[in-house]
């Protein structure tokens, strides 16, 4: 007979912190470092660049370690899984960095990945800008499968992401090659550089 699944609180499984990045006081050295923003956040764990800025103070609880999700609080809201080891980069405002204490960090990637619109929604009822609340987070329910399941499901969302990943640049790769080649063949046609201006 199957039993069900314990289900317990984002909350009592990990530690999720609102990121707030507070401005360097007037004066104050600070050295330059690498920020995550939530524009820098794309679906499909995408992470599209690291912005630079000595603006901020790069406080410990902001810093990012593998095997942070981090969550892109307004909308449109998506999840990125840290799975690369990224030194001295933070994470900025409208970010949440959710670590893993008592569950899989890939399987609790999955399942935020999953329902983040879900929870979204929730949270900005009748909100003017669309975000994550707090409560909504803490209170949000995961089922709890055995760590052996947990693993199978995180390792196999973490692979259709890649995969996801690696076709679109397969695709990029592609289109770039098509442009050279027909570059070429119109230059080798009409004569390059002499034809430019026209």
């Amino acid at each position: 007979m199957n039993d069900k699944p314990t289900i317990l609180t984002l909350g009592e499984i990990a530690d999720i912190k609102f990121c707030i990045a507070k401005n360097c006081k007037e004066g104050r050295k600070s050295k330059e470092v690498k920020w995550i923003t939530a524009s820098n956040l794309l679906s499909d764990n995408i992470i599209n660049e690291v912005t630079m800025s000595e603006k901020y103070l790069n406080e410990d609880s902001l810093l990012i370690r593998v095997g942070d999700i981090i969550i892109k609080r307004i909308q449109p809201s998506f999840i990125n899984y840290i799975d690369t080891d990224m030194p001295y980069t933070y994470a900025y405002n409208n970010l949440i960095m959710v670590r893993a204490k008592k569950v899989d960090s890939k399987y609790l990637a999955a399942v935020l990945n999953f329902k983040i619109k879900e929870i979204s929604l929730n949270s900005s009822i009748g909100a003017i800008m669309a975000s994550i609340g707090k409560n909504e987070l803490n209170r949000f329910e995961i089922h709890m499968l055995s760590e052996r399941e947990q693993k199978q499901i995180g390792n196999a969302w973490y692979k259709s992401i890649e995969k996801k990943k690696m076709s679109m640049r397969l695709a990029t790769l592609k289109n770039i090659k098509e442009s050279y080649l027909i570059n070429k063949y119109i230059n080798n046609q009409i004569g390059g550089n002499k034809n430019d201006n026209i």
